[in-house]
Formats: C-alpha cells, structure tokens, sequence
C-alpha cells in the first residue's frame, strides 16, 4: 500500500499515524496552547490561499507515519479539515529502528521548525530522552562530551545546560523557579550544596610591597627584562608597527604591553630563586590572574583568595586625567589585591610603572562590568598620600596645577642581526 499524495499535493490526513516517539518529545498536555494557535493559523492560511499549511507534512510513504508535522495534523483534526499538503520521506518507517537513531533523525526536521526547540524545558526533555535511548543503544549514558555537543548543536551555552540539568535531575521545582526568574541558577546550585563555597578574603594576605622593599632584585630584573622586550617589540618590521602609513592604532599597542609586562614581572620574581615567589602566568592556566603564586597561595590555605598580582597597562594621553587602563569583567567585584599599572607614550620609549592595591571601588562603569576604567588622576587623588603602592620607574606627584609624571627613558638597546 503507498498512501496517496494527489497531484496537488494534499493528502487525506485520515491515512496517516502519529510518530510513536512524537508524544515522547513532545507531551500532548504541554503543548496544547501550541496546537490552538496552530489550528488557528491553517485556518487564515486556507482561507487566504486555499490550502491550510504553507510548509508540507514529511511522511512515510508506505505507513503514513508522520515523520515532520505532528501538531499541524493535530490542529487540522481539532479544525475538521481533511486534507494538508505533504511530500514523501526518502526514508521508510521502520518500526525495529534504533530509537536513538530514529530520535536524532526527526530532531533534523523540528530544530529548524516552528516549535520552540530551544525552550529549556523542551531542550531537557529531549535531552533525557535523547540519553534515555542513547543508553538502550549503547549500554551507557551519554558522557560529557556527548551532553556538551547536544547543548551546542541546540545552540546553547555548554556550561549554563551542565548546571540546569544537575537542578533539574535534583529538585524540579527548584528548577522551574530558575526557569521564571524566581531564583538565579547560581543560588539554585549553592541551595543543593553543588557550588563550592566562594573564597574569603585573606585580611592577613601577603605583603607584595614589603616583599618589593627587601627584595630589589626583584624590580631590576623585572624592569630590565621588561625593557628588553619592548625594545625587541619596537623593532619588529624595522618599526613598521610606529609607521604613520602602515603602523597599529594606538590603542591596539597597550595589550602586547600588558603581556610584556606580565612576563617580565614572572621572570623577575623567579629570577631570585625564593621558593614562596615562584609564580606563572596563565599561559597554561586558562582563568588564573596574570601573575599566580601558588605556593603562597597554598600556604595561605584553600579557603582564601589566591595570591595574585593584575597587570593594568595605558596610553599617555596628555594628562593623568585622560590617561585610563581598563579593568575588564568582574573588576567592579573583585577584593583588595595588587594590581601593576603601567603607563606609556605612544612611541614607547617614556614608561611609569607602578604597583599598587586596587579594589572594587576603583573602577568607574558604564553599568557593563567590561567596560570598567580607572583613570591616572583618580588612582593618585586616592592613593598618592598612602602606602598603598610603590613607583617601580618613573614618578608622579602633584604639580602646582596638575598631576605630573616622571617618565623613565627607555634603555636604548642595539641589536645585531644574526650571521
């Protein structure tokens, strides 16, 4: 038997049958405000072009199983029309399939669709169902990887679905007052004990300044690898980078600043062999400040803030007012820690580096956490008559009228091709 398709295309939906996992993915009792409005759209739509549904049903040619458009069938039932405009699968019903093949193969056709596919309650139902059947077929659940590229293939953050779906295996209610806002997922975690406790701030932490102070080694290795690195980024394409035709916009010069200064700041608290400053940069860290001391931050203990030093680096723009460095996401949260400032002209060969404790109160916004700055001028207004920093190169202080800087020439370093 082939179920007929007239030559205009429409089908008797009376031939047809419901996918038997359709109900599954989609529980009857949840969607029935969808099926309404759906009735109600073929309706306009056949009185507007003769025919109820502009986007053909998907079927089984010898079964009549509806592989795509299960609720449109359903909303011309409740309308009591007849026919629908349809167009054969190229893949037979095969009642003995896989049932996790069988699942992936019609979520090719609804993603796309009209239906809400990206709803989270949608997307976790398919999930369990999805997995329920992936378990049938292959005697174990779906692993991380697995969950991870169904919430990417559905268009949805990998860490955000992880966390919705340990609510939701958890405590259902609680996850429905997620869904409607009533409570953020991150209390929704901590209330079921799957956050760790946040860090407290350690008051006693290390001093980095009296660190500096007994330390001087430290500061010239530093300085003196730091300089280095900007004289070799200076000379890239024999200056090309400076060039009025062909050089970088200024403010494109201040990241690679940032991770010289960064490096030569790690080279130069390892340079003195102390077993409490050894520190790395994030390079293989992904989410650790640019300066990370773990042994301290160890022996502080895991209930603490790690033991940490941010690099904060800007432009000279002609006044300590109009000079900023941008603090990035989470600055305007963050506790007191210390922070390198760093300030350049833009030939770079006029620096002022400072260290300094910083906190959250430091940084001005615009309402978005990225976009917070912290300007020269209302660093030294709040900090210039406190022991909160140490002038590594360069100085600042007040002038008669304004804020003035020191700057510290850059070492001019002679550098000879090799043979």
């Amino acid at each position: 038997m082939t179920i007929k398709i007239d030559n205009m295309g429409m089908v008797e939906i009376s031939q047809l049958t419901h996918h038997p996992l359709n109900e599954e993915l989609y529980p009857l009792e949840l969607h029935k405000e969808d099926i309404d409005l759906l009735a109600e759209k073929l309706k306009e739509e056949e009185k507007a072009t003769g025919c109820p549904n502009h986007t053909p049903l998907v079927i089984c040619s010898k079964t009549g199983i509806i592989f795509s458009g299960n609720f449109r069938v359903r909303a011309a039932r409740k309308n009591g029309q007849k026919k629908l405009r349809a167009v054969y699968c190229t893949k037979q019903y095969n009642p003995k399939e896989d049932r996790y093949i069988e699942i992936k193969f019609l979520e090719k056709f609804n993603v796309d669709g009209k239906r809400d596919e990206y709803n989270i309650n949608v997307l976790i139902r398919r999930f369990n169902l999805q997995n329920k059947y992936f378990e049938l077929s292959m005697g174990r659940p779906m692993n991380a990887q697995e969950r991870n590229a169904f919430a990417t293939n559905n268009r949805f953050d990998k860490t955000k679905f992880k966390n919705l779906l340990k609510v939701y295996e958890q405590d259902v209610n609680l996850f429905d007052k997620v869904v409607v806002g009533t409570i953020t997922l991150n209390k929704a975690l901590r209330k079921l004990g799957m956050v760790k406790p946040d860090k407290k701030y350690n008051p006693n932490r290390f001093n980095f300044f009296k660190c500096l102070d007994s330390n001087p080694l430290i500061v010239k290795n530093s300085l003196s690898k730091g300089f280095e690195m900007i004289n070799q980024f200076k000379s890239i394409g024999d200056g090309i980078i400076f060039n009025d035709t062909m050089g970088w916009e200024t403010n494109q010069i201040t990241q690679p600043l940032s991770n010289i200064w960064m490096s030569a700041f790690v080279y130069g608290f390892n340079s003195v062999n102390k077993s409490d400053l050894e520190c790395v940069t994030p390079r293989n860290r992904q989410g650790y400040a640019d300066i990370h001391f773990e042994n301290l931050t160890n022996k502080f203990g895991p209930q603490f803030l790690s033991e940490r030093i941010e690099i904060k680096v800007g432009n000279w723009n002609g006044s300590a007012s109009q000079s900023v460095v941008y603090g990035g996401m989470g600055s305007v949260r963050v506790s007191p820690h210390e922070y390198i400032i760093a300030f350049h002209n833009q030939q770079l060969n006029k620096h002022l580096v400072i260290i300094t404790t910083l906190d959250k109160d430091d940084w001005k916004t615009d309402g978005k956490d990225a976009n917070a700055t912290m300007s020269l001028s209302h660093w030294f207004n709040k900090y210039g008559n406190t022991n909160k920093y140490r002038v590594l190169v360069g100085d600042i202080f007040k002038g008669n009228k304004s804020i003035e800087v020191t700057w510290a020439d850059l070492p001019k370093v002679e550098y000879k091709q090799a043979a």
